[in-house]
This record gives structure tokens, C-alpha cells and sequence, in this order.
């Protein structure tokens, strides 16, 4: 998967629920968590345990194959349930659709954060297309207000700078 790409959420709905689980796993490392991934059949309601600091996050991955089918209150209550299992500060639901009506009421009540399409969309634009690092989000918006220049796709600083001499070599004169 190339993340930074501008077709990186159509390679997020076309993995595999593991390969998905792996995705998030990454996204996190890269926010600066280290993870170990405990999903599978007993799994407890996590898939991914993430410590930052004195933050430990139980992590519970949903993937919807086409990416528009909704998340229920299951996977809020399966992630409750780790929290303690895993002595976890905060439980968190990502996938890459969106929640039905009533879950955020039910993540509300128990603390728990809900991570959508949306922020999925945000995440995967948060790496440069060419060497995958992480860049921050005022880079991410600079590329991606200059869509003519950059094609949808974000790029490090290092390789805008590449990038504006080649498309400036490239171009014909006026």
C-alpha cells in the first residue's frame, strides 16, 4: 500500500481484514506508539494493544470490505471489555466506514474513541508518497491545496523541493 497516495483509502478497503489490522497498526507506530498486536480469535475485544508515555490504548480493528457498511455498538462493548483485560487507559475503534446511529452515545458513555473513514482518510495522507514518512499536517495540506501541482498525492518536504525543479524542467516555456 502506498500510503500519501491519493488512491490510499481504495488500497485500505481492498485488504484483507489482517492486512487492515496491520495498516492501523502501522498508522499508530508511525504517531509514535509502540504496538503488539494481540488480535485473532481470543483476542479479548482488542487487536491491537499501543503504550505512548503513560497512555496504553486497546485498539479494536474493523474493516468493511467496500468500506460503507456501518460499525455496531459490538465492537465499542468488545473493546470495553479489554480495557481491563489488558490494564489499557483508553480504548479506541478504527475502521474504515463509519458508525451506525447510536454507537457514538454508547463510545461516549464508556470512553471510548471512535475512528472513521474520515480520520482514516486524514491518517493515510500523513506520509509522503515517495519515502513514506510521516509529515506533518501543514505539509499535508500544502500538497493536497495544490492538486495540479502534486496530483492528489502528499510529498515531504525534500521531495516538493525535487519535485517544483522537475515540473519547472518539464514544462515547455511560455
Amino acid at each position: 500500500m502506498i500510503l500519501g497516495s491519493a488512491a490510499a483509502i481504495d488500497e485500505a478497503d481492498a485488504l484483507s481484514g489482517y492486512e487492515f489490522e496491520e495498516l492501523v497498526q502501522r498508522l499508530y507506530e508511525a504517531a509514535g506508539y509502540a504496538c503488539r498486536y494481540v488480535g485473532g480469535k481470543r483476542d479479548h475485544g482488542a487487536d491491537i494493544i499501543a503504550a505512548k508515555g503513560a497512555e496504553v490504548v486497546a485498539i479494536q480493528v474493523k474493516h468493511r470490505a467496500d468500506g460503507k457498511r456501518w460499525v455496531g455498538e459490538r465492537a465499542v462493548q468488545a473493546v470495553v471489555t479489554s480495557l481491563p483485560l489488558y490494564k489499557c487507559t483508553r480504548g479506541v475503534v478504527v475502521t474504515n466506514a463509519t458508525y451506525a446511529p447510536g454507537v457514538k452515545k454508547v463510545a461516549r458513555a464508556h470512553n471510548v474513541v471512535l475512528r472513521d473513514r474520515d480520520w482514516l482518510v486524514g491518517e493515510l495522507a500523513l506520509f509522503c508518497v515517495l519515502c513514506q514518512k510521516r509529515v506533518s499536517p501543514r505539509v499535508r495540506r500544502w500538497c493536497l491545496d495544490r492538486a495540479d501541482e502534486y496530483g492528489g498525492d502528499v510529498f515531504c518536504f525534500d521531495h516538493q523541493r525535487t519535485l517544483v525543479g522537475l515540473v519547472r524542467t518539464a514544462t515547455p516555456a511560455a
